[in-house]
């Protein structure tokens, strides 16, 4: 087998209805030189039972007993992967089998690109057509965009690992919101991209996110585009 150039990094909590969705749909990928880092952050229903139940050697699973949240579990990661690229996988969502073959080919044809994304598909657990998104594609409109509101899915992105190592780590301070801060901050800097194509789907679960957490997350989104103008020297005036 080839050298392992690109981990698929998922961080869940009490996902036990669909990790096993998740995980299964990278082990069928097209592409097989990765591995897949799973972070169990605290979970107390089945999904630790499910995550050990799978025994391909590419899995590297951690359980941790406390639950401190996304954005530190996954700074705790990041600094000890080694591979080339990391490939950010939600829980409750499902790539396509081709996903890491594409945005691979992609960025290694683009070695300029930090960062790539993806459109995705949302459906209702019945398998139901929600929302496709339509995400600008190029860094052009891209810089122009993301500005005003995050155009990635943070479960769809794919990085270079370099990324972490030239803006840094997801900033603690945001507990909801860490994807829009991090790909403000590479923006800023390197050029990124969306792939055209909705390489991930996400089974929208009829949990309500609370009003205290839309607050939160509203907030959150205004920090960054805050820090971006005034710390990170966004260029958002270019058109």
């Amino acid at each position: 087998m080839s050298k392992i150039d690109t981990t698929v990094l998922i961080s869940v909590r009490n996902e036990d209805q669909y990790i096993g969705l998740t995980i299964q749909s990278i082990l069928d990928q097209t592409y097989k030189n990765f591995e897949i880092w799973v972070i169990d952050d605290g979970s107390t229903d089945n999904t630790w039972k499910i995550i050990k139940s799978y025994k391909d050697k590419r899995i590297k699973s951690f359980h941790f007993d406390v639950n401190i949240g996304m954005t530190p579990r996954l700074n705790w990661s990041i600094p000890q992967i080694k591979t080339k690229y990391i490939a950010r996988m939600d829980s409750h969502n499902v790539a396509d089998k081709n996903r890491l073959k594409k945005q691979l080919n992609f960025m290694e044809k683009n070695p300029k690109i930090m960062a790539l994304g993806s459109n995705f598909l949302r459906i209702d657990e019945t398998g139901k057509k929600i929302m496709e998104t339509n995400y600008p594609l190029d860094y052009k409109d891209i810089k122009r965009k993301l500005i005003e509101k995050n155009v990635f899915k943070h479960g769809a992105m794919f990085i270079r690992k370099e990324a972490y190592d030239k803006v840094g780590l997801y900033d603690p301070y945001f507990k909801l919101t860490q994807d829009y801060d991090f790909v403000l901050r590479v923006a800023a800097k390197f050029p990124v991209a969306n792939f055209s194509e909705s390489l991930v789907t996400e089974i929208y679960r009829n949990q309500n996110m609370t009003q205290k957490h839309r607050v939160r997350s509203a907030w959150e989104a205004l920090c960054s585009q805050w820090n971006a103008i005034t710390k990170y020297n966004y260029p958002f005036w270019q058109a």
